[in-house]
């Protein structure tokens, strides 16, 4: 009977003996298996019995883990099996839904346009008319008595009578109908938006756990690893050409209007050179325009918080107030085109933008509530509700809070140190989790709340519900900021800088000292902080590149108080906001510039 797992020799002479011998000497040039007539030719080696040489190996690679790493590696497997089987139905069913919208919108198009210009239209009609009457040519008379089937000599009302409207070429329009479609044009709008934001986070955060795993086999696109290799304000006082939305063929295109000058997109620019593979970036430099400076009549009372609402409006705390000022307007001194107040007291607000010129601002009050203003336009905006509901959601005293769009979810963190997560539809609580000390200061970053305090960071991931604590800071936490790879934090004359890196590890990046800061912001399509310091007794607003060693780029000489808000859509520009001591506040476009020299 043949032993299990012995193999027969294959030579002939052998008589199929079994191979139970390892040759295993060092010198040996024809190490292999022996059976009992093999073993002749290695009278001089090293040999020891099979049974043996495995257990001297398996004594080296430690198999006691072997079960477990099996079945890692079949989970593993299973999960990108998953992930591929998912993206390949997802791209068929988003394909052929496309691809039906597209086609129905493109029938509807078609179905519109030869409605209007058929020759049997009411459009049509008035078209011939209007031509006639601007110009009484007998071209456009000939076209008019086209239109004519009978002429009655007789008749005191009319001479003649019009070919009748065939009503198939009318649409059966109403105005509750276009209105329908303009509300379901903009949900569809909004609702595409929040989820290609959500699917380009969960992407990135799918790209990282990948790469936690196998950093040698995802190759990163050069778009994420976008560099500015300089940072040059410019101050220009001309006023800001006006944007134009051109129609081509279906696809809004905007342009600048200028002789010199083109529109300049945000996103990255990189050119594939034809003999081969390698992509090369250009130098790209970020431009700060300045363009306009005028005076926010505030009524002696600073700016606590501000906020770009659009392009056209900013809004913020004035003192205990909530004002909204209209900065496209060519007046030097600006009065706020809604100011509202409340015995309460406002404490903060969070501003949520639906895209489909439709807002929400909520306003934290210091009676522990929340309010929430309805906001319709971008120019004129009507405030659609006003102060008659609000919601209670902690005791009175300073009441802090946040939004974050993608979840539609509210932060907030006031006098009962409890962190609470609302929902902005309904306002119930969502989750909650004690703190053990006052918040200084809190950031919302995806499923992470960063809460501030004396000398350390409280992070609750709520993915996990996880509360994990960042100590030794030496002082007290003032601001939080995050972009997708790092983590900022303001303390009184210090940034310290985290590369965020899986799992929630943080690892410092950079610690760099500024002297007093009284400002800090950030510009999130580069690496750029927005920075207002005391250094030495001079006040000073900077712009620091914290991927270089080089000290803040001055923007202007004076302190910006504790004011700034930073507008970034990629359609629409790029701007920058600041509001100094009484009221003076000056905008800012931010652009890149492309040097040719790769």
């Amino acid at each position: 009977m043949k032993p299990h797992n012995y193999s027969s020799c294959e030579l002939a002479e052998h008589e199929s003996e079994f191979l139970n011998i390892v040759c295993i000497d060092h010198e040996c040039k024809n190490r292999r298996l022996l059976c009992s007539y093999c073993q002749q030719d290695h009278q001089s080696c090293k040999r020891i019995p099979l049974n043996r040489f495995i257990k001297m190996y398996k004594d080296q690679i430690d198999t006691k883990n072997l079960e477990t790493l099996k079945q890692q590696n079949l989970e593993l497997s299973l999960h990108l099996d998953s992930i591929e089987a998912t993206l390949i139905e997802s791209q068929k069913f988003f394909y052929n839904t496309f691809y039906q919208i597209k086609q129905a919108i493109q029938h509807a198009k078609q179905s519109l346009h030869q409605m209007t210009h058929s020759g049997s239209s009411l459009l049509n009609y008035c078209f011939i008319l209007q031509q006639f009457e601007s110009e009484p040519s007998h071209k456009n008379f000939i076209s008019l008595l086209s239109q004519i089937e009978s002429f009655m000599p007789n008749s005191d009302l009319f001479s003649f009578t019009i070919k009748k409207i065939d009503p198939s070429q009318q649409l059966s329009l109403s105005d509750e109908s276009i209105t329908n479609m303009k509300i379901d044009v903009q949900q569809f709008q909004s609702a595409t938006r929040k989820f290609t934001k959500l699917f380009q986070q969960l992407h990135d955060t799918l790209q990282k756990s990948i790469s936690s795993i196998f950093p040698k086999d995802l190759i990163e696109s050069e778009n994420d690893t976008q560099h500015f290799n300089k940072v040059q304000p410019l101050f220009n006082e001309q006023q800001v050409l006006s944007l134009m939305q051109i129609m081509d063929d279906g696809m809004p295109q905007q342009q600048k209007l200028s002789n010199t000058n083109t529109f300049i997109s945000n996103m990255p620019h990189q050119i594939v050179p034809p003999q081969n593979d390698i992509q090369q970036e250009k130098e790209t430099t970020l431009i700060f325009s300045e363009e306009k400076k005028f005076q926010l009549m505030l009524g002696g009372l600073n700016f606590t918080k501000m906020l770009y609402m659009n392009q056209y409006i900013i809004c913020g705390i004035v003192g205990s107030k909530f004002s909204m000022f209209d900065i496209s307007s060519k007046d030097q001194n600006l009065q706020g085109i809604v100011t509202i107040q409340n015995d309460a007291e406002f404490t903060d607000l969070a501003y949520f933008n639906t895209y489909e010129q439709l807002g929400y601002i909520y306003l934290a009050s210091k009676k522990g509530n929340i309010f929430k203003l309805i906001t319709e336009g971008e120019r004129n905006i009507k405030i659609k509700e006003g102060l008659s509901r609000s919601h209670s959601i902690d005791k009175p005293g300073i009441l802090s809070i946040q939004v974050s769009p993608v979840e539609e979810q509210l932060y907030s963190i006031g006098q009962e140190m409890i962190a609470k997560v609302w929902c902005l539809k309904t306002m119930k609580e969502l989750k909650r989790i004690q703190l053990q000390e006052p918040a200084t200061a809190f950031h919302v970053d995806w499923k992470c709340l960063f809460i501030g305090g004396n000398n350390q960071i409280q992070i609750w991931n709520q993915t996990t519900g996880d509360l994990t604590k960042m100590e030794g800071l030496e002082q007290t936490v003032n601001k939080i900021l995050t972009n997708e790879s790092k983590l900022f934090v303001g303390l009184a004359d210090k940034i310290k800088i985290y590369d965020k890196k899986g799992e929630g590890e943080l690892l410092l990046f950079k610690d760099v000292s500024f002297g007093q800061i009284c400002m800090l912001s950030i510009i999130k399509t580069w690496p750029i902080l927005v920075i207002s310091y005391i250094d030495k007794q001079v006040e000073q607003v900077g712009l620091y590149d914290f991927t270089e060693t080089k000290p803040p780029q001055l923007l202007v000489e004076q302190s910006a108080s504790s004011c700034c808000a930073v507008y970034e859509e990629q359609d629409v520009g790029n701007y920058l906001a600041l509001v100094q001591k009484m009221g003076l506040c000056l905008t800012y476009k931010m652009e890149q510039e492309l040097n040719n020299d790769i």
